[in-house]
């Protein structure tokens, strides 16, 4: 079956990743790949802690894009946290490791 004939609109209709796994026969990296790639072609597919629906209104598109905006916000501000941990390591003279795998 195909992963957008499955998922249904409104969160309430929301498919869990076990039970889309279920029916399509895929793994669930191949699942969060294929919806990956549906999304890149304006297959709206949202997903939340109740599985994956497409939007039944704009208060669930609303909500989906507020929760993947602080996610974004979060991976960025780490990001640039390591970026310049790299920049200050750059520039020592004498390169210390910060940690050891071995303690």
């Amino acid at each position: 079956m195909m992963i957008e004939d499955i998922i249904k609109r409104g969160e309430a209709n929301a498919i869990s990743t076990k039970d889309l796994t279920a029916l399509t026969g895929l793994t669930e990296r191949e699942l969060r790949k294929r919806i990956e790639t549906l999304r890149r072609q304006r297959v709206y597919i949202i997903s939340s802690t109740k599985g994956y629906y497409m939007p039944a209104n704009l208060l669930e598109l609303d909500k989906y894009i507020q929760r993947e905006s602080r996610r974004a916000k979060s991976t960025l501000f780490t990001l640039r946290e390591f970026k310049k941990l790299r920049r200050e390591i750059a520039l020592r003279a004498e390169f210390e490791p910060l940690c050891r795998l071995d303690e």
